[in-house]
């Protein structure tokens, strides 16, 4: 009976071992496909990356123990692999979560100290800890109607995630674009714990439904999200938020989704007739998203192409207008609001360059502009595991300060 646990403790040492390290060894690797059986295990590895440091030692541990007990003759390689996927896992975490200056560029050194005491109470204290933290639960409404399409009956939804009891408002909502492509997923998508964390901070996020490419093109989408922000702005009262203090969000398409309805205000071609007024944006975010389209045409596969013309109407040759159109940074001027960028260095989706080109016009521009660049961090890193990823609590760490300071402030200029 002792033997046959010993050696299933063997066997669990060796199995724990060889999976701890063949997750590890994926870290320091770019990946250059778009496959997704290639980047969920990547992406994975990266949300675990914390856990996999003590795993690793754990197991590292155990197998010298075992084998200076004298059971298992090759338990030092298991060792071995432990030790080396422990090792690789710290140097992720402390590479992805390492402070960076992005917020003192685009608002001025001590921005910290102006912060009111409700905005940091429920911040994270540090870029990276073992979980996100609990805590009361937000009042969340569910499906909630904000239009409806024209000619068409559609419905547009969206789930309203208010503070909990007793939270003071902050005046700030988010307007949050989940990603997908274009073609995939809906609201409430790997979301919550981003949600819940922000309303306890006070702040109310509009987390919306829109229409996707088998419905309408990037125009009809971009529609959808400003009558989303037009909704919001008109339940001022209802959700005790400031009206003038909207921030759009989102990630990959919803980052472009976001960043082009924020710095189109009032563009003829990119506004719905049945607005009425239209707010201005007081600031946006964006993780990992498209910002020039004719830069990332050109380094796209064919289905990415027959995407791009569902959604763009054409091939770049023969309607590059309309890439221009649907491209963040062609529209970047003084009017422009603050701007919270998010971006993976490993991104298999090439953005690096046209998110640095981006944070350089809207520089130019007198723009506040925050760009937040995670090492080793591929595309989606904040949708596994939310809870723990590392890099996903580095970038919250950004976005809770980047949205407690227009909360606070009506105008902030760049940093000089």
């Amino acid at each position: 009976m002792v033997g046959s646990r010993v050696n299933a403790l063997r066997v669990l040492l060796w199995v724990v071992a060889v999976l701890a390290f063949g997750l590890a060894t994926q870290l320091p690797l770019r990946i250059t496909t778009g496959s997704w059986q290639a980047h969920v295990p990547k992406v994975g590895a990266q949300s675990l990356a914390s856990y996999l440091v003590a795993i690793g030692l754990a197991t590292s541990i155990g197998a010298v123990l075992l084998h200076l007990y004298g059971i298992g003759r090759l338990l030092p390689i298991a060792a071995v692999l432990g030790l080396v996927a422990a090792l690789l896992s710290a140097d992720y975490v402390q590479r992805a979560t390492a402070p960076n200056d992005a917020l003192d560029a685009a608002f001025g050194a001590g921005w910290q100290d102006e912060l009111s005491p409700t905005a940091t109470e429920w911040m994270l204290q540090r870029r990276w800890q073992w979980q996100l933290p609990g805590g009361s639960e937000p009042r969340w409404d569910r499906d909630v109607l904000y239009a409806t399409v024209p000619d068409a009956d559609r419905e547009l939804l969206a789930d309203i995630w208010q503070p909990p009891e007793g939270v003071e408002p902050s005046g700030l909502g988010l307007v949050y674009v989940h990603g997908g492509y274009y073609e995939l997923l809906d609201k409430d998508s790997g979301t919550r714990p981003l949600f819940r964390h922000l309303t306890r901070q006070g702040h109310v996020v509009m987390d919306i439904s829109y229409r996707l490419v088998d419905e309408t093109d990037i125009v009809g989408m971009i529609h959808d999200v400003k009558l989303a922000t037009a909704w919001l702005a008109a339940q001022a009262d209802r959700y005790r938020i400031d009206p003038d203090r909207i921030v759009l969000a989102g990630a990959s398409s919803g980052g472009n989704l976001a960043l082009l309805a924020a710095y189109s205000h009032a563009h003829p071609d990119l506004t719905p007739d049945d607005i009425g007024t239209e707010p201005k944006a007081h600031g946006v975010v964006a993780y990992y998203g498209v910002h020039d389209w004719p830069a990332f045409a050109r380094l796209d596969d064919p289905d990415g192409q027959q995407l791009r013309e569902r959604l763009l109407g054409g091939d770049i040759d023969e309607v590059a207008d309309r890439y221009a159109l649907a491209s963040p940074i062609t529209h970047v001027d003084a009017d422009t609001p603050a701007t919270l960028l998010i971006q993976g260095l490993h991104d298999v989706q090439h953005l690096v360059d046209a998110n640095r080109r981006l944070a350089v016009e809207l520089t130019r521009a007198g723009v506040p502009v925050a760009n937040v660049e995670l090492a080793r961090t591929d595309h989606a890193f904040d949708l596994i595991l939310p809870q723990i990823a590392p890099a996903g609590m580095a970038a919250l760490h950004d976005l809770e300060r980047f949205l407690a300071i227009l909360a606070t402030h009506d105008e902030r200029t760049a940093h000089d």
